[in-house]
């Protein structure tokens, strides 16, 4: 290949320029992303929800479960929350502070 020859090839580039591939745009790098997010969110949804059913199947949610509801319930119940209708008072009765 002669230089003249290397020089018309170039020129012809210049006048008419390849399209640049969707994927290496800007909105193709965005929409590529957006996909990956997309596939990523919903295979841990997948993953999830099979571990879940899993576990319900061998009723071992229904014992946690169970057991994080009467956690809570002892919580609410320890704690002596009360509404003092006189001042207005709300929250425990020896509160280290009290906002007014």
């Amino acid at each position: 290949m002669a230089l003249s020859d290397r020089i018309a090839e170039l020129r012809q580039k210049l006048e008419h320029p390849t399209p640049t591939r969707w994927y290496k745009r800007w909105w193709g790098v965005l929409i590529l992303f957006c996909l990956f997010l997309l596939i990523s969110f919903v295979a841990a949804s997948v993953i999830y929800i099979i571990k879940t059913a899993r576990d319900i199947k061998n009723e071992k949610a229904s014992i946690n479960t169970a057991q994080k509801i009467q956690a809570n319930k002892t919580l609410i119940e320890g704690q002596k929350v009360s509404f003092n209708v006189e001042n207005g008072q709300k929250g425990l009765q020896a509160a280290q502070v009290t906002v007014l």
